[in-house]
């Protein structure tokens, strides 16, 4: 498998890692001093990593699904079925997330005051269902990512390569 790409466009762009820098503040600095499609490896590489080590609630737990949206925005522009599947697997922890967020909301808001005290064990059961609903997800994107992601460093080369920022290839 070939991701030689995606790799050193996130080593060029963890070079540039400043001291007491935030995830947010680094990624900000991605988008307004490297390329695009450095943030693209970034943001792709870190689901990888993350996916591959400890799930899809892993990924969420350290703030990483926060890219969520970046994320299905750039998906639709990489070729190959694996892509398609990937952003199935996004498009439904996106759902799940919402579906865990609203029924914490709820729980916080619809406790009388004498059930108080078993709201920490709502949300953890809350989370919980999560956690199993998004495992689900991991098996899935296991079965696909390297597919996925030669299908990705393809697509980050033509770029690259073309200096237009299609990714398309058509022209090939």
């Amino acid at each position: 498998m070939k991701v030689d790409v995606i790799q050193e466009l996130m080593n060029e762009a963890y070079d540039k890692w400043q001291k007491g820098w935030s995830r947010s503040d680094f990624l900000e600095y991605v988008k307004k001093n490297l390329s695009e499609e450095h943030y693209i490896a970034v943001i792709f590489g870190n689901l990888n990593y993350q996916v591959e080590n400890g799930g899809f609630s892993q990924w969420d737990f350290n703030g990483y699904s926060e890219d969520l949206d970046d994320l299905l925005g750039y998906i639709s522009e990489v070729p190959g079925e694996e892509a398609e599947q990937v952003k199935g697997c996004l498009l439904k922890f996106k759902e799940y997330s919402e579906e865990r967020d609203e029924e914490t909301r709820a729980s916080e808001h619809g406790l009388p005051f004498e059930l108080y005290d078993y709201r920490e064990v709502l949300r953890e059961r809350i989370y919980e269902k999560f956690q199993d609903q998004v495992s689900e997800l991991d098996y899935k994107y296991y079965d696909i990512n390297e597919g996925f992601l030669e299908n990705l460093n393809n697509y980050l080369e033509r770029r690259l390569k073309h200096g237009d920022n299609s990714g398309t290839g058509a022209d090939d």
